[in-house]
């Protein structure tokens, strides 16, 4: 099971990697909202994709196991797919913001935006702007932003593998006489 994994996370953190250096050039390179939507929708796009070798690997796993696999064994496969391709996702954005600054500040600066022509009532917009101003402190610990990073993607992963494993498990069937 270990390398089945291994094998299937490697290949879902190399995709998640890719999709993410792709969206940060597209961030740093892009004007404003436009940049920023079309790299939000790549990441996503990469991370479900990615997320797709959680199912590959569970039925390969199967394969390996003559067919037959329970649900917690299935559920593993899938776990330990995520965990690698969080780590992946991670050093992917840890490394591009630190080569592009510059797309995290263009990142709040878009959500400030948002939040001030969102229309709300003058407490409301103060009290908006001030958690992005803690969110904002918050990302410039490396810790909290690697952190913050994985809560993104791998609650993802593990909701795939919980439902994933639910369908690709089989146990043999037991005759009775």
């Amino acid at each position: 099971m270990k390398n089945n994994a291994i094998k299937f996370g490697v290949i879902a953190g190399a995709i998640t990697a890719l999709f993410t250096v792709i969206g940060a050039i597209i961030m740093a390179n892009g004007t404003g909202d436009v940049g920023y939507k079309n790299s939000e929708l790549i990441g996503y796009s990469g991370i479900f994709l990615a997320f797709s070798m959680i199912i590959v690997g569970m039925i390969k796993e199967r394969q390996l196991k003559n067919n037959f696999i329970t649900y917690k064994e299935a559920f593993m496969v899938g776990l330990k797919i995520s965990a690698i391709t969080t780590v992946f996702y991670v050093a992917a954005w840890m490394i591009m913001t630190a080569i592009y600054p510059q797309v995290l500040e263009g990142m709040f600066t878009m959500m400030e935006e948002n939040i001030k022509s969102s229309g709300l009532e003058s407490k409301d917009l103060q009290d908006q702007l001030d958690q992005m101003a803690t969110w904002k402190g918050y990302y410039a610990n490396p810790f909290l932003k690697a952190l913050m990073t994985a809560f993104e993607i791998f609650p993802i992963g593990l909701g795939i593998s919980l439902i994933a494993a639910i369908f690709i498990q089989k146990k043999p069937v037991v005759s009775v006489e």
